[in-house]
């Protein structure tokens, strides 16, 4: 979509999409600016999107049914937002893409859900699983190659087999955490941890928000 905005024009400026919109990510990028007189000029900008449910407004006859599954990687659980508790310790741990990096980051809590949150190694890129006979909490490489664990809320790390730990009936499998709106959203519990739309909360009191901009 190709919006064009006179200077001319009163602020703030608005424009109708042509077509409903729903997605986690945005990306806006300025083609052009009009000739100042000075390149160096800076400026800046701000969006916000308004709108309503697709079910109360009357679609096109051609996007009223999809015709195709669209890709997604929503299965993959490596590759989005998922968490898993450590429930020995009741310490979280909660692995999300971060799209400025491209780069999936991984994060551990504090016991009980204490702040603050603390940023793991970047050679962690997913956290697999936690085997409650042992205590410990399975990590994976970017490459998928390597998996280690550890027993200390990720301060240290030891190799091990994995496949037979994740095949014992005491392994819980990092969750999911799907990138859909908040009315489809199905909250995911682990231990005193819950997974909501808004972001992961320790016995009923928000612990982390999902959004980069905001504290609990």
């Amino acid at each position: 979509m190709h919006l064009t905005v006179s200077a001319s024009e009163t602020y703030p400026h608005s424009r109708n999409l042509t077509y409903p919109l729903k997605t986690r990510f945005v990306r806006v990028v300025i083609l052009e600016t009009e000739a100042t007189g000075n390149d160096k000029l800076a400026f800046g900008m701000t969006a916000d999107f308004y709108g309503c449910k697709v079910a109360n407004i009357l679609l096109p006859a051609e996007l009223s049914v999809c015709s195709y599954n669209p890709d997604t990687r929503v299965t993959n659980v490596e590759g989005n937002r998922h968490f898993v508790v450590d429930e020995h310790q009741d310490i979280a741990f909660v692995c999300d893409i971060e799209p400025t990096e491209d780069a999936v980051l991984c994060y551990a809590s504090q016991p009980g859900g204490a702040s603050p949150w603390r940023i793991l190694p970047l050679h962690v890129h997913a956290v697999t699983g936690w085997d409650a006979a042992t205590g410990r909490t399975y990590f994976q490489d970017e490459p998928e190659h390597s998996v280690v664990y550890s027993v200390d809320g990720g301060l240290t790390f030891s190799p091990d087999k994995y496949a037979q730990a994740a095949s014992g009936s005491s392994f819980q499998t990092s969750i999911l955490v799907p990138g859909v709106g908040r009315n489809d959203f199905v909250p995911e519990k682990l231990g005193n941890w819950e997974a909501s739309f808004d972001g992961l909360s320790h016995s009923g009191h928000m612990a982390l928000r999902w959004t980069r901009c905001c504290s609990a």
